[in-house]
This record gives structure tokens, sequence and C-alpha cells, in this order.
């Protein structure tokens, strides 16, 4: 049996969107999680005594880590090093790799991938499992072609992993890919990264983005953690740690019983107790985090011109961040923050949230751009004799397919996933 962790997209030194208004000893206690969510990786991988641990790239938010960043995570490698733990990392797109941009040398248990050029590690774990690790790293802000193709087929191995740093498509920035390429290596896992959702692009084998293990802003609400993967006989099991220290909540709050502005100021200050109350469990909080809470106040309208004005120009948010400050101050490090109040509109609860991002909406999306995905999902038109002649006749028939298709999904849905 192998076992590792599949962890992507850390961004250590990225700082929280959003976040105006905070005194100093808050913004000093936010740059400390990064640092915390490196340190509670490390723990899970050394409790678990997992064979390896795989980074598939942007590691750090950019290609110029900050001294205090490097520093952090090279005492951190220092302690894998300790357990005999190796570390298979890439560089990606935020963090492409420049040798002359970091101060120390990585510890000798961390293997780098450092070129565009493919390449493959191979080690034998403990447990006397011979493994090999196919990769490569970004060594500019952009990669625009695919990489599989240079990925070499299967090892005659016990294991095979693939890391790859990039987006599902045909083109790109982020070296595109096709999943039936990836499939016909034979790998065991595919390791992959730069998708800060969550997603399970295929089961077998497994093509797999972990996301993002902290969110960094209110896009970032999906964050389900590292996964950690067991292979054993060509079965393979994942199941997702959490590592955050901070979880982005929204939280809908009705004022139909306010009559006041006094009354609806009341309310509103009481849910900046979500991160330690029953309620959290709901949200998907853990017992260790702090909660950055977005309020959407709906059946406000009883409440004047007046009201309303106070929200838009966030005095009503300063005022309850400045309380839970204060409250942060008199030993309550734990304390969540209202950091953001809106107001919803009738028309905007008719829409259905889906949690994923805008940009891996698009991805997929652009697949049926492609003339042969367009016509195999619309088989049943291209192949009846009247309704072919008719649309082969169209020339903008896809196009104008696709857009109104485009203009239907942004009526009655709204993303609530994150960037990449």
């Amino acid at each position: 049996m192998v076992k590792f962790i599949h962890a992507a997209d850390l961004h250590l030194d990225r700082s929280f969107e959003g976040l105006v208004g905070m005194n100093r000893n808050s913004q000093m206690e936010f740059l400390k999680v990064n640092q915390k969510v490196l340190e509670n990786l490390v723990d899970i991988a050394i409790t678990e005594e997992i064979d390896c641990l795989i980074l598939a790239g942007d590691t750090f938010h950019q290609s110029r880590p900050s001294l205090r960043t490097q520093k952090h995570f090279f005492e951190q490698m220092t302690r894998l090093s300790e357990k005999q733990i190796p570390v298979f990392l890439i560089f990606g797109n935020h963090d492409y790799y420049q040798s002359d941009r970091y101060w120390f040398e990585f510890p000798e248990n961390v293997a780098l991938f450092t070129s565009e050029t493919v390449e493959t590690k191979q080690w034998v774990t403990r447990h006397g499992e011979s493994i090999a690790i196919s990769g490569f790293s970004y060594t500019n802000q952009w990669l625009q072609r695919t990489k599989v193709d240079e990925f070499p087929p299967r090892f005659q191995v016990d294991i095979h992993l693939g890391i790859y740093h990039g987006e599902l498509g045909k083109a790109g920035n982020y070296a595109p890919f096709q999943l039936a390429d990836m499939t016909q290596k034979g790998y065991d896992y595919w390791a992959l990264g730069h998708i800060h959702v969550p997603t399970e692009l295929s089961l077998q084998p497994p093509i797999i983005y972990p996301g993002t293990p902290q969110g960094h802003s209110q896009k970032e609400e999906r964050v389900a953690g590292v996964l950690l993967v067991e292979i054993q006989q060509g079965e393979v099991i994942k199941k997702a740690v959490p590592i955050a220290e901070v979880a982005w909540i929204t939280k809908e709050v009705s004022l139909k019983n306010c009559r006041t502005s006094q009354e609806a100021l009341a309310q509103m200050a009481q849910t900046d107790q979500i991160g330690h109350s029953v309620e959290s469990t709901d949200q998907g909080l853990q017992s260790n985090q702090r909660a950055l809470i977005q309020l959407k106040l709906k059946d406000f309208e009883q409440l004047g011109t007046d009201f309303q004005t106070s929200i838009e120009n966030h005095e009503v948010v300063q005022y309850l961040l400045d309380k839970t400050q204060q409250r942060m101050s008199d030993s309550y490090p734990n304390a969540s923050l209202v950091w953001s109040i809106e107001l919803v509109h009738q028309s905007d609860e008719r829409k259905i949230k889906v949690e994923t991002s805008r940009e891996l909406a698009n991805q997929l999306f652009s697949v049926y751009h492609d003339p042969e995905q367009f016509q195999q999902i619309l088989s049943e038109i291209y192949s009846h004799p009247i309704a072919h002649r008719l649309v082969a006749e169209s020339k903008e028939f896809q196009q104008e397919v696709l857009q109104k298709a485009q203009q239907q999904i942004d009526a009655d849905f709204t993303m609530g996933g994150s960037e990449i």
C-alpha cells in the first residue's frame, strides 16, 4: 500500500481579500493564518505516516516569495525530513520557478521539478514499493501548449503518479489538456493543480483537483482541504482532510420582524457568534476555525432608505467590524468577523447558486464550441433529414445556440465558487 497527500494551490503568501478597515492587531493575526495552514498540513502528514507529500503547483502566491514565507516553508519541510517523508513539488503559473529568487537551499527531502520539460523521478518507499512520479513546472507565467503528450507511458513500477498544473480544454494559457490523453498514459493517479474548487474529472484513473485548502476570498467558500490518498492493489481510496484556519461563510438574514434600525442592528450584531454556535456545523465550520461572514439581508424594505444607505456606504459593516475587533483584543482570538453586508432584492433570490467558479464554468462551457462536441450533443437534430438540412444551411446556428444558452445560464444561475 502507498499512502500520500495530494495538495495544491496553497498560495502561502496570499493576503485575504476584501478585509478593509481592520486594525493592526487583527491584520497581524491574519498574517499568521497561512503559516498555520502549512503547519496543519505537515502535522497531518506526520500523524498519518504518509509515504510522500505531493504539492501540485502554486504553493506560493507569487514567483518571488517573501523571505518570511520561504523561511517558514523550509522549516516545515525540515520537519518532514526528520520523519523521512519526501516531498514532490512542481511550480505553477503563480509561483513559476526562478532559482535566484530563493534565499535558502531546499531541504534534501524536497524533490523539485524545475523545468518545463517533463521529467520522471523514481524512488522506493520504506515498505519496498517502487514509485515513479512524472511532472513539470512553469518557468513563466503562461504555458500555452499542452504537456500531456510529453509524459512517458507508465513505467514498470508498483505505482506511477502524474503531477499536472493546468486547465481542461484544447487551448488556453495554462497548459491545457484533454482527459483522454491523460487516461491513455496508464497512470494510477493524476494529481492536478490550478482550479481552486475541488473537482474530480475522472474516476478511472483518478484525475483530481483537490482545490485550494484555504480560501483567501469570498469566492472561495467551497474548500475541502487536502486529499489523503491510499493506493493498494489498484484500488484508490481518497479522503478530504480540512486544514483551513479561516472559513468564508455567507449567511442570509431576514429583517421582516424588525421595525426600527436599532432592532435590525441588534439582529445583525448577533451573527458574528456563528463561529462558536451550533449553527456553525451546518455551515461546515470546524471548531478551531474563524469565520469571515458575508451577510445578505432580506425583507428590509420597511426600514426605509436611510437604513439602506447606511448599508450601502459600509457604515454598518464598519461598526460591526470595530465591535468584533474589540472583542478580539479582549482575549477572544477566534472571534468571527462580519466583513461584508449586501442587500438582496427579490430578483436576485430567484437565481440558483451553483458552487463552482465562473472560470471553471467557462472552461466546461467552452468544450461545446468545438463543432464535433456540439454536433454530438445535438445528434438527434443532426440525424434528422429535414432538421439537418436546416441547421446545415445556417452558418450561425451553433453560435446562436451557444449565445442563447449562455444568456439563459446567466439569467438562472449565480456562480459561487473560487477563482484560479
